[in-house]
Order: C-alpha cells, then sequence, then structure tokens
C-alpha cells in the first residue's frame, strides 16, 4: 500500500509472473459515492463489490495468451 501525505491511500497490484504488468488501484468519491479507480483516473467499480474490482485488475494484469497459428 502507498500512504503519501495529503493523498489517499493507494494499492500497488503487481502481476507475480511479469512484474512489467503492474497498476496503482485507488479510492476516492464521485457524486457521493466511492469508487476504485485506475491510475488513469478510469473508474472501475463501487468500492462496495472488491470482488468485482480485483477480476477486473486481474484481468488487466494478465499475461496474454501467446497465439497459436
Amino acid at each position: 500500500m502507498l500512504t503519501d501525505a495529503g493523498r489517499l491511500p493507494r494499492l500497488r497490484v503487481i502481476n507475480p509472473e511479469a512484474a512489467s504488468l503492474a497498476e496503482v488501484v485507488s479510492a476516492s468519491p464521485r457524486e457521493g459515492e466511492w469508487l476504485f479507480w485506475w491510475s488513469w483516473a478510469g473508474p472501475i467499480v463501487e468500492v462496495a463489490y472488491p470482488d468485482r474490482a480485483a477480476e477486473c485488475v486481474g484481468r488487466v494484469l494478465a499475461v496474454a495468451a501467446p497465439d497459436t497459428v
């Protein structure tokens, strides 16, 4: 977890199979509702659904299967 003065806590997520696949996820409110957010300021899902957020982050950080052509 990343905690800097004056900033909301954030979580750095790293794929252990490919360390270059990493993301920083934060949580902050939008229009009265708390959401998980990507580092590029895109919303992931409401904080009431951490399992959905984990699945989404897992898909984004997954190692792509090699093409079999």
